[in-house]
């Protein structure tokens, strides 16, 4: 009977060791799910934190963008005004328009190499001779065009006159009997030999050129070019052309 005792007694602290080991278990096997999820809960909070900065410095880097397009922005639209300003400072006439219905209004284009800095009216044979008409500290450039106001009744009253240039380099040539009253578009050429000039007719329409009227007037020779300016040896001659 003791015998079945001491059985029964094993039996049961065996039972009730495996109970509490299973309990234990259990415990441990909590503690270390919440152990678990501590870490994971800790990783979300540092990666919203990274977020944030992130989101932050990218806010930071897009304001100073934006800051300093403007200020390029600013700059160039404060350089612009004074192109502008520059631009409108600097004439883009040659002369004076006096509105009178005897003035000429004619396009002139320089197709020299160098720079035109001085273009006056005078008399072939008188001793008027008109002022600069380019504005001061103006010049009329390489390929550039202008319109020139003549009025030969401000002038001197004369009906013929030649046109005297001075070109950047010092140089200086004449474009005799200057057909001004014929012409809205004059382009002053080189021909290697002479300075002329190349324009259309406003009573023909047709190109007129003043070349062999000034290669006869400079060289010598019979015959007239084949533009409305008779060649006259008396007239005066070309100066010396302007180099490159």
């Amino acid at each position: 009977m003791k015998k079945k005792l001491s059985f029964v007694v094993v039996i049961v602290s065996m039972i009730l060791a495996g109970m509490l080991i299973g309990c234990q278990n259990q415990e441990a096997a909590k503690t270390a799910a919440e152990e678990s999820v501590l870490p994971e809960s800790s990783v979300q909070e540092d990666a919203a934190e990274e977020s944030s900065a992130q989101e932050a410095s990218e806010a930071a880097a897009e304001e100073k963008e934006e800051s300093s397009q403007a200020e390029m922005s600013e700059e160039s639209s404060e350089a612009t005004e004074a192109s502008e300003e520059i631009k409108e400072d600097v004439p883009s006439v040659i002369g004076t328009d006096t509105g009178s219905e005897t003035q000429a209004v004619i396009e002139v284009t320089n197709g020299l190499p160098v720079a035109i800095t001085s273009i006056l009216f005078g008399e072939p044979f008188g001793e008027y001779m008109g002022a600069n008409l380019l504005p001061e500290g103006t010049v009329l450039a390489p390929g550039e065009t202008k319109t020139m106001y003549f009025d030969p009744q401000a002038a001197n009253g004369a009906v013929d006159y030649n046109v005297y240039l001075v070109f950047e380099d010092g140089a200086t040539a004449t474009l005799h009997s200057f057909a001004y009253d014929n012409m809205n578009a004059v382009t002053v050429k080189d021909s290697g030999s002479v300075i002329y000039i190349e324009y259309v007719s406003l009573a023909s329409g047709e190109q007129k050129s003043s070349e062999m009227s000034e290669y006869i007037i400079k060289y010598g020779g019979s015959g007239g070019g084949d533009g409305d300016q008779g060649a006259d040896p008396n007239a005066g001659c070309i100066d010396d052309a302007p180099t490159n």
